[in-house]
């Protein structure tokens, strides 16, 4: 509720609606069992609590799924996507960082 007892309804951010939509979307899970599909969302998104320190209520969020794969391929797409999308916008100096959970032998020794 606001100042004015209005009901809001904020999106926090966008990969689990997106996801959603797609898991009771049934024409979509059939396309999923004959090829593997890509979507992407870019959008506004709103935090509701009170912003930490240089974070804003409102702020936008681009994002890209690959489903119906576990293709490595796919993650190294996403990768580079995300690299061409940063140099495109002309950021000068950013630093890519990735991280994996490893394999299935490797992540056992977390459980």
């Amino acid at each position: 509720n606001d100042d004015y007892k209005s009901k809001l309804v904020l999106r926090p951010e966008a990969t689990s609606s997106a996801i959603r939509h797609i898991l009771n979307n049934d024409h979509i899970m059939q396309q999923l069992k004959i090829r593997p599909q890509k979507i992407f969302y870019c959008g506004a998104m709103y935090r509701h609590d009170r912003p930490q320190k240089g974070r804003f209520r409102q702020f936008y969020q681009f994002g890209c799924e690959h489903l119906g794969t576990n293709c490595i391929v796919a993650d190294a797409e996403n990768i580079i996507l995300a690299n061409n999308i940063l140099q495109e916008l002309g950021i000068p100096k950013y630093v890519l960082r990735i991280n994996s959970l490893g394999d299935s032998e490797c992540r056992a020794s977390y459980n």
